[in-house]
This record gives structure tokens, C-alpha cells and sequence, in this order.
């Protein structure tokens, strides 16, 4: 894919021998015109690395290996400042709006690039939301994950919604189809049993309606979940 450089001056150095170990998914609040403006005015003080148009064009904003401003107050795994150790990644999509078949491959295309030279593998790939909870809300909760992490893996994005398969969920590959339920605001306090259906179906350990797209991230969210509620708690739900 071709990638255009369109330099913002909002952006600085990361500390000392911190390299990228996080991708951070963002989407806009405007169209591709003001967020490509908005994103290299210095007045407007935020950047990205990347931003992704609706038709699928990359515009780099900031080299990789320089900070972009893309997180602000932020915090991930207890680690705040999450712009020091991040890519930030733009996509145009209002609140309104899906994104696109084109953004999901362009975005999924740019991960591949840094899982290879970074080791950045889908599960460190995250929404502003995950990062600022209770603060921001994107990339929205529309946003179908499997299609990034399936456009990730070179696959050809499509639209799984309407097909599903049933399946045995085992905590063995990394599973993302679970983040909403796991880190997406309001999380379950420490010890809280969570109230989805999908989600206590899923700590009994039954079968469960998952998107084809997004199978192969089922049990590395089953086994983060695991790890928020209580032994006691799942036990419950059986």
C-alpha cells in the first residue's frame, strides 16, 4: 500500500531507548479534510502516527520512532503516559459512521508492519477507550475487531457478521472478540461477576456465537477474563 507523507508538527522525542510495544486505534470526530488539518495544525496541540482516509489512503503524520500526541492522559496494564510506548493510528469515521472495508485492510496492513518490527501482536493492539476509560469513547462501539485483526493477519476483510459456528472456547490463542466485555467501560470490579449473558456462558465455558472473522482471539480474552473474576464467582454461574 502507499503510504503519503504529510509531516505534523505536533510531535516530539519518546524517552530514551523506549521503543513502540502498543498500537493505540483512534477514530475522528470530523471527515477526511479536517481531520488530515486538525491533526498537523500546531494550534490544535494532537497528532498520529497514522491517518487512515475513508477511501482507504495512509497519510503519515510522525515517523514511528519519534512521540506523537495522540493518547493524553492515559494508562495501560499500570503503565500511564501511554504516548511514551505507542503508535497511534487515525481513522475518519464519525461517531455516526462505520468504518470502512478500506480502513479496516489499511489499518490491519499498517499492524503487520509493526507486529514484524516491533513484536506488536493483537493483543497489544487497543482502542482510546481502552487506554483513557471513562474519558473517551473511540474508536466507538461499532468497531468490529475481528476484521482489523483478520486484515492484520493478510486475510481478506469481509463482513462475518451474518455467519456463525458454535465452538468450544479454550484459552489458547490470543482472544480479542471478548475485549468489549473485558476492557471497554464499565469493567467489572475487582471480584464483580459480570452481567452479560455472552459472558457468563463463556466463563461456564459453553459454546458461544462467535463472528467467523473473529474466532481466533476467543481464548486469550476468555483467559484475561478468567483473571478478573474470581474462581468463586464463575463457579456461580455454572
Amino acid at each position: 500500500m502507499k503510504v503519503i507523507d504529510s509531516p505534523s508538527p505536533n510531535q516530539n522525542l519518546r524517552p530514551e531507548g523506549v521503543k513502540p510495544r502498543l498500537v493505540v486505534i483512534h477514530t475522528t470526530a470530523g471527515d477526511d479534510e479536517g481531520g488530515l488539518s486538525w491533526l498537523r495544525d500546531p494550534k490544535s496541540r494532537v497528532s498520529a502516527h497514522y491517518l487512515v482516509l475513508r477511501n482507504g489512503a495512509i497519510h503519515r503524520l510522525v515517523d514511528v520512532s519519534r512521540r506523537a500526541w495522540h493518547a493524553g492522559l492515559s494508562e495501560w496494564q499500570g503503565v500511564p503516559n501511554v504516548n511514551d510506548y505507542s503508535i497511534g493510528i487515525e481513522l475518519v469515521s464519525r461517531y455516526d459512521q462505520r468504518v470502512t472495508e478500506a480502513q479496516y485492510a489499511a489499518a490491519g496492513w499498517l499492524c503487520s508492519i509493526f507486529e514484524r518490527e516491533f513484536g506488536i501482536g493483537p493483543e497489544d493492539v487497543v482502542g482510546h477507550y481502552h487506554v483513557s476509560p471513562g474519558r473517551k469513547t473511540d474508536p466507538w462501539y461499532s468497531f468490529e475487531w475481528g476484521r482489523l485483526f483478520e486484515a492484520m493477519d493478510g486475510g481478506q476483510v469481509a463482513d462475518h457478521r451474518p455467519g456463525r459456528r458454535r465452538l468450544p472456547v479454550r484459552p489458547q490463542r490470543a482472544a480479542l472478540v471478548l475485549r468489549p466485555l473485558l476492557w471497554s467501560p464499565p469493567l467489572p470490579g475487582p471480584g464483580a461477576a459480570p452481567e452479560s449473558p455472552v459472558v457468563r456462558r463463556v466463563l461456564a465455558e459453553e459454546a458461544v456465537e462467535v463472528p467467523l472473522g473473529e474466532q481466533r482471539f476467543v481464548a486469550r480474552g476468555l483467559q484475561r477474563l478468567r483473571q478478573r473474576v474470581p474462581h468463586a464467582a464463575r463457579g456461580a454461574m455454572r
